[in-house]
Parts: C-alpha cells; structure tokens; sequence
C-alpha cells in the first residue's frame, strides 16, 4: 500500500487480501493469515447450482447429477464455478458425458488454472511436489522428508515449507505434533495429468495399467525414477 492510501478508509474498515503465496502476507506484517476453507455440500450445492441453474437449488431430475459434480470438485469453489458454467442449459446427456470424461481427463479450465501455481516453481520444488501427488500425499511429513533426501538426493524440508506456502500442499494435524502431508484432490489430478502428458518420457509410474504396460511393452527407460504398484489381483505379466 502507498503512502498516504491508508488515509483512503475509514475508522473500522475491513481489508480483505487475498492470496495463494501465504509468505507475501508474511511478508507485509499479516503475522496470522486466515486459511480458507473448501466449501461444505450446503455452499458447494449453491454455489454449483447459482452458476448451472441460476437458482440456489437444482433442477428437477438433476439433483443427483449435481451431487456427482459435487463430489469431484470437493468443495474447491473454482471447480464448482467452472463445471457449473460450463453445464448451463445443458441437458441430461450432456451432463452424463462431462461426467464420464472427468473420470479420464481434468477439465481444463480447472486444470489451467491449479497449474499456474506450479509452474512458478523452482524446478526442485516441481520434483517435491510430483513426488508427494504420485507416492507420499496422506504420511508423516518427517517421513516424506527422510524419504525424498535419501532417495532423490535433495533437502527437502525448505521446498516442502514452499510448497505448503504457495497453497499446493496442506498440513493436517490429527493429533499433537504429528503432521500429515496433504493436498486437495484436484490438485493431486493436476500433478499427475503433468507425469501422464509425456507417457514415453515419464519417470513415475503409480497406476496399476501404466506398470503393467511397461513391463508388457518392455518401454521402461532410464528416465523412471519410482515406481509403486499396489495390484488389484493376482497377475502374470508376460
């Protein structure tokens, strides 16, 4: 703020910043940032609905459609905005077809929108942050931090705090001094859908169909630096 703008407000003004880098509040004094929370199915259901319907409520026969949207945005209000949108004066088909596609691909409005976050980062900081969607999202953060210096060879406790900092990932505590790695849902989509673009130049493999495509295809290359393969079955790759 310039000199002289704060004599632009009132006594009692309330000033509301908003930002994804929670260091630049710091940064200027906001020692206590509020945290945004996602939306609870209350707002996420009125928030989807003023955007598809221009109303609070669904449409009669698209209640439980819209619960589906809802379910994979996950109270994340930019998801509920854009497949709301996106949706309007669309009928049921159509619905059924975004739907059906989202269980392949992210859109991408959303898509583009998540990525801007990670594309500022430093390139050790994009390592961090694609390790913990592809194998480490819900452990210990100390756990992570063993992991990621004794493998990758990086010290990691700096890009994790970074990366919790610009809003790409989350600390949960379930109970005292244990911190849990997290990010939302979307946001683990976004980083994987960046390791599944380049399929031939890809260095983690995770998904059950991608490991068995390679050991089946004999295309696993240098460039593959973990793997984790939890089977569904029992299987004999040939």
């Amino acid at each position: 703020m310039a000199d002289g703008e704060k004599n632009w407000f009132g006594l009692g003004s309330r000033i509301i910043i908003t930002s994804r880098n929670e260091r630049l509040l710091v940064q200027h004094g906001i020692a206590i940032p509020y945290k945004v929370k996602v939306l609870n199915n209350d707002e996420a259901l009125e928030l989807f609905s003023q955007k598809a319907f221009r109303k609070s409520q669904p449409e009669e026969g698209f209640l439980e459609l819209s619960k589906c949207f809802l379910h994979y945005s996950k109270g994340l209000p930019l998801a509920l905005k854009t497949l709301g949108s996106f949706l309007n004066m669309r009928d049921q088909d159509a619905w059924n077809s975004v739907l059906d596609n989202l269980k392949k691909i992210p859109n991408p409005t959303v898509f583009d929108s998540l990525k801007i976050s990670y594309d500022g980062r430093e390139e050790m900081e994009k390592i961090i942050f694609l390790d913990v969607a592809c194998f480490h999202k819900g452990k210990h953060k100390e756990t992570v931090i063993e992991i990621l210096e004794s493998v990758c060879d990086i010290s990691s406790r700096i890009g994790i705090d970074i990366l919790i900092e610009k809003s790409l990932l989350t600390i949960e505590r379930p109970y005292f001094d244990y911190n849990i790695i997290n990010m939302h849902d979307l946001i683990q989509e976004m980083a994987w859908e960046i390791v599944r673009k380049k399929l031939d130049q890809r260095n983690r493999l995770w998904l059950h169909d991608d490991v068995s495509r390679v050991f089946m295809n004999n295309t696993e290359t240098r460039a593959i630096e973990a793997r984790v393969l939890r089977l569904p079955k029992l299987e004999v790759v040939h």
